[in-house]
């Protein structure tokens, strides 16, 4: 059973109220108003969302875990009590979450997160296969590699994600395979491609970019893994798709094209996005801030140069942004 998020969530006071509403769809939202509880509220919210946990409809039950696993991001605490028993729920969908509250709170994630591979529902193998990868659980590749046989698809490209992001090559056929998805599993791929960088993968990636009707990001995490993988090459294809973005004339290009740069840096951008902290558009200008920084993991003289470059020129807000970054990496004035 799935229910319509609303355009307003109510009240505390009155999602307290509707958590034992007759109607499903007035607790659900009451447990997803719950989960946002202010301290001054947090004993009353988490009482509720507890005996939400206890509801008939599957989906409420999700939501109430959901509800308490946000509040312990923000520093409340949950039960492991609770979180046992959403692992032994019956529906799927409350035991994904229960999987996220692991991850968030496991200290042995490869020991306690890999049974969940097993699950007979395939969201919470994919679940637990995405949670060890980004654990850097290596210990649990050989355990996280039996999936990429999995019957389902959408297991076995998470299955091959997590590896990627071991640093484990197991699942770079499944991943190459990935590119002709949808655009969002495409690019998804792409990066966990370009983590890898192995040579190998380049004749997908380069086949990918033929492809038409792919969604900007899409196109620019297809064009930097293939970067990636061809060693940084100066020459390659994949850093003219990524110029082009940045200079295009539509913002959500050029903010796209910084977005894929933050999640997976390529070596020879870094003047091309430089040159949008000079435009006098502060978002922009900010994104590009931020981006240098991820491009400083991989060409650092690179993006430092760009940064001092600019020391002074930006506006006060901007220049403070920057000159707290170089400072944080001892280069600053």
């Amino acid at each position: 059973m799935s229910f319509l998020i609303p355009l307003e969530m109510p009240t505390i006071a009155a999602a307290l109220r509707d958590a034992r509403s007759a109607s499903a769809e007035a607790r659900w939202v009451a447990a997803m108003a719950l989960g946002t509880a202010d301290h001054g509220h947090w004993e009353a919210a988490a009482a509720a969302l507890r005996e939400l946990l206890q509801d008939p409809v599957d989906g409420v039950r999700a939501q109430a875990l959901e509800g308490l696993l946000e509040q312990m991001r923000s520093g409340q605490p949950l039960s492991a009590d609770i979180i046992t028993a959403a692992l032994a729920d019956t529906a799927p969908s409350v035991r994904c979450v229960a999987v996220d509250a692991l991850i968030m709170t496991s200290a042995c994630p490869a020991q306690d997160l890999a049974p969940y591979l097993g699950d007979p529902d395939p969201s919470v193998r994919a679940a637990a296969a995405s949670g060890l990868g980004s654990l850097r659980a290596i210990e649990a590749s050989d355990r996280i590699a039996v999936l990429l046989k999995d019957t389902d698809g959408y297991v076995t490209d998470r299955a091959a994600m997590a590896l990627a992001e071991l640093g484990d090559p197991r699942g770079e056929a499944v991943l190459c395979q990935a590119l002709s998805a949808d655009a969002a599993t495409a690019c998804e791929a792409a990066r966990a491609l370009g983590e890898l960088g192995r040579p190998s993968s380049l004749p997908a990636l380069e086949k990918a970019q033929e492809r038409r009707l792919l969604s900007t990001e899409a196109k620019a995490m297809i064009a930097a893994a293939a970067v990636r993988c061809s060693g940084n090459q100066p020459h390659h294809r994949g850093l003219s798709v990524l110029k082009e973005l940045l200079g295009s004339i539509w913002q959500s290009k050029r903010l796209a094209a910084l977005s894929t740069l933050v999640r997976l840096p390529v070596v020879g951008i870094a003047a091309h996005v430089a040159r949008l902290m000079d435009q006098g558009r502060e978002i922009e200008a900010s994104a590009a801030i931020e981006t240098l920084v991820a491009i400083s993991t991989i060409d650092a003289d690179a993006a430092t140069a760009e940064l001092e470059r600019r020391i002074g020129k930006l506006s006060p807000p901007l220049d403070q942004e920057l000159n707290a970054t170089l400072t944080q990496w001892g280069a600053g004035p």
